[in-house]
């Protein structure tokens, strides 16, 4: 299924209640991640899993987004059950983040 940005809420909601949306049953599935920054210019990961029902939220912190995708790497399960489109997706938030960072502007994750 193909999103595309609306600004409209009721345009959300229709979609969210419509028949065409697909669930997938992947692990990837499983993985859900928050990004967000602080005001000490620090980049935030929150990464929810349910994996082989081991239920657990993981904190990243770094400054830039390089350390923090370092940091993701080394955690077993989140960097082995991730999709390849998961991963391309978290890369491409942190950066934005960084930018964000950089150039004195607010942060909002897609």
């Amino acid at each position: 299924m193909i999103c595309k940005y609306s600004e409209s809420p009721d345009d959300m909601n229709n979609l969210l209640n419509s028949k065409n949306i697909l669930f997938f049953n992947n692990i990837s599935d499983k993985i859900y991640c928050k990004i967000y920054t602080d005001q000490y210019r620090n980049i935030h990961c929150v990464v929810y899993y349910d994996i082989n029902r081991l239920k657990q939220a993981v904190l990243f912190k770094a400054k830039n987004a390089k350390k923090l995708s370092q940091l993701i790497q080394l955690h077993y399960l989140i960097y082995n059950y991730l999709s390849v489109s998961h991963a391309i997706y978290i890369g491409m938030e942190l950066i934005k983040a960084e930018i964000s960072l950089i150039m004195m502007q607010v942060y909002v994750q897609d």
